[in-house]
């Protein structure tokens, strides 16, 4: 019996390393990190044994062959069993219960015969493998199989109760729910008197209004009870404040992701610095110094930047800013939190600018011409009259800009370097949150602990959206100007 094997990344109830003809038989290992853990390990064998409640997988075969699991009971497991590059045989195994998969085997050869796959959220998930099952039992697993399309599974002879055994496909093409709401409004309006015409379009564009409400609550909702689940594993305290971000480690994951909201805030930051006094001093320009034919120039060549996609920016910043800026700065890292600021910028600004100008059109003429009968200058009518009557379009000018940085992925995943390291160096490579979420969100498993992290990351970006603008809403209200 072994148990209590937690510290530490090769901790496990019992591992071997580069051996052949290792049997064990009657075995208990419990409350481990992993309970058995196989690297290398040939012409061996784990029988009659109980391998459960291992925070991680029960048994984790890594480049292991001919290996045979057999009459174990590994339950109650993160994974019941494990496999990476490995060659084995499962016969007679109950795997049940375990916290996301019963097995998972990856870029494996396995053949299951006799074995039980009970109340797993996954019973059986399988990556370019060639997976043979026979006379097995699948019993109220959330889901049977998750496979895909490099894999080959043959099955024989299972039984199934509960659970989706495969995703179904059919139903109807995707055009007809396009075609059935237009072919029924056409109906409606060629029969429907003029009156209640309007009367049905004016309920139509309401419930549109609604719809969008609905949408966000639906979202919320699925954010929250998505993310919520990472601190049944995770403290806040350690969530909000650990400095380390490895969630892929198999035997001591970290989801410490102060890391991840200090480079969020100093690729903002950054940003913020350099595009708001370009933005407005640029919104000031082209409002009360440019002349007409300028300003139809390079307005519309301004608002021409918002039309650029993102990847475009990001590949501009990866194969040449990056080159010009290392050369500059002799730094030693080419991507870094600073090109990801200088790159946030250029995207913050046609926003600052458009926005900011408006507002500043939108003051009453009378202000103006009233500063400039009193003796003031142009610049002094723009700095001392017409920027504090429209501090509030500014203000929200700015704020909507940060949000785009925040909110930024496909820019500041290319140009940051991506490094989850804890600094507030600004020439060190950096990963924000959203940029996090991109990366690893396709490469995780679906439910598990790494993919519930990422819902937590994503609620604590909910949580900053929501304190920018209210902040943004406290900063309006106190200086904005009214006018009768």
């Amino acid at each position: 019996t072994v148990s209590g094997a937690k510290k530490g990344l090769l901790s496990a109830g019992i591992r071997s390393e580069d051996s052949s003809h290792v049997h064990l038989i009657h075995v208990n290992i419990t409350d481990c990190s992993s309970g058995f853990y196989s690297r290398s390990t040939n012409h061996s064998s784990i029988t009659d044994s109980t391998i459960t409640h291992n925070a991680m997988a029960g048994i984790y075969l890594l480049e292991s062959s001919d290996f045979r699991i057999e009459g174990v009971n590994a339950s109650g497991n993160d994974i019941g069993i494990r496999a990476l590059d490995s060659e084995f045989v499962v016969d007679g195994a109950e795997l049940s219960s375990n916290d996301r998969y019963g097995s998972f085997p990856e870029k494996s050869t396995v053949d299951y015969s006799n074995c039980s796959f009970v109340g797993n959220d996954y019973a059986l998930r399988v990556r370019e493998s060639t997976v043979k099952i026979t006379d097995s039992r699948f019993l109220h697993n959330r889901h049977n199989f998750d496979v895909d399309d490099e894999s080959t599974i043959e099955k024989e002879g299972n039984t199934f109760t509960g659970g989706e055994e495969e995703s179904a496909g059919g139903g109807l093409p995707g055009i007809v729910y396009i075609v059935i709401p237009v072919v029924v409004f056409a109906l409606l309006k060629y029969l429907l008197p003029a009156k209640k015409w309007e009367e049905l379009i004016e309920k139509f564009l309401m419930l549109a209004g609604l719809s969008s409400i609905l949408f966000v609550l639906i979202i919320f909702y699925f954010l929250i009870a998505e993310g919520m689940h990472t601190f049944e594993f995770v403290s806040v305290k350690d969530f909000l404040f650990g400095k380390t971000w490895n969630p892929s480690f198999d035997q001591n994951p970290q989801y410490g992701i102060a890391a991840l909201i200090v480079s969020t805030f100093l690729v903002t930051t950054g940003a913020v610095l350099l595009a708001v006094p370009i933005g407005v001093a640029a919104a000031i320009y082209l409002s009360e110094f440019a002349s007409p034919k300028v300003r139809e120039f390079i307005k519309p060549a301004i608002e021409l930047l918002v039309g650029i996609p993102s990847v475009v920016y990001g590949f501009f910043a990866l194969i040449i800013l990056a080159t010009w800026l290392q050369n500059w700065l002799d730094t030693t890292t080419r991507l870094n939190a600073l090109l990801g600021s200088i790159m946030l910028a250029v995207m913050m600004l046609p926003i600052i600018i458009s926005l900011s100008e408006d507002a500043l059109r939108s003051v009453p003429g009378e202000l103006k011409e009233a500063s400039l009968a009193l003796g003031a200058t142009e610049w002094e009518t723009a700095r001392g009259v017409l920027v504090p009557a429209a501090l509030s379009g500014i203000i929200g000018a700015v704020i909507l800009g940060i949000a785009r940085a925040v909110g930024e992925t496909m820019t500041v995943l290319m140009a940051t370097g991506n490094s989850p390291a804890f600094t507030f160096n600004m020439l060190q490579s950096v990963r924000t949150m959203t940029a996090t979420i991109a990366i690893e969100m396709g490469e995780v498993a679906i439910p598990g602990r790494h993919y519930y992290a990422l819902f937590g990351i994503g609620i604590i970006l909910f949580i900053i959206t929501f304190i920018i603008n209210l902040i943004a809403d406290v900063i309006l209200n106190r200086y904005r100007e009214r006018y009768t």
